[in-house]
């Protein structure tokens, strides 16, 4: 019988043996709109500890997301970078709007933001179209 858990804000989809041929259990890790990760392991235990693990390393990749805002929302302002490592801007908190939680964004050499948000994800594909289409 399939099982989906949560964990860490991903899925976890186990799937049981295909057949007598294929014993194996699957597991699959889906989050943040796509396809993560899949394998096959011997037991359905097996198959979610796999999966815990992978999931773990993912989230200990600072670069996990097309656009990261480093340090968000620990620190007051950090560098924006691309999955790829390139530091293309910064952000801040905005100072008139911090009691929001209202973020700027910079880019690489700008006196002035040229986006600003208080949902991070919109804010970060706003940035993310931005970039693509320099």
């Amino acid at each position: 019988m399939p099982f989906q858990q949560e964990y860490r804000g991903y899925v976890i989809h186990l799937d049981d043996p295909a057949s007598q041929l294929h014993p194996l259990s699957t597991w699959k890790i889906t989050g943040y709109g796509r396809e993560h990760a899949s394998g096959d392991s011997i037991t359905p235990l097996e198959a979610l500890a796999a999966a815990r693990a992978v999931i773990d390393k993912l989230e200990t990749n600072p670069y996990r997301f097309p656009i990261n805002l480093i340090g968000y929302p620990s620190q007051p302002e950090g560098d924006v970078v691309t999955r790829d490592g390139e530091v293309i801007g910064r952000w801040c908190f905005d100072p008139v709007l911090e009691e929001l939680d209202c973020v700027d964004f910079y880019p690489n050499g700008a006196s002035d933001p040229i986006f600003s948000g208080h949902f991070i994800s919109l804010l970060c594909d706003e940035i993310r179209i931005w970039h693509e289409c320099k």
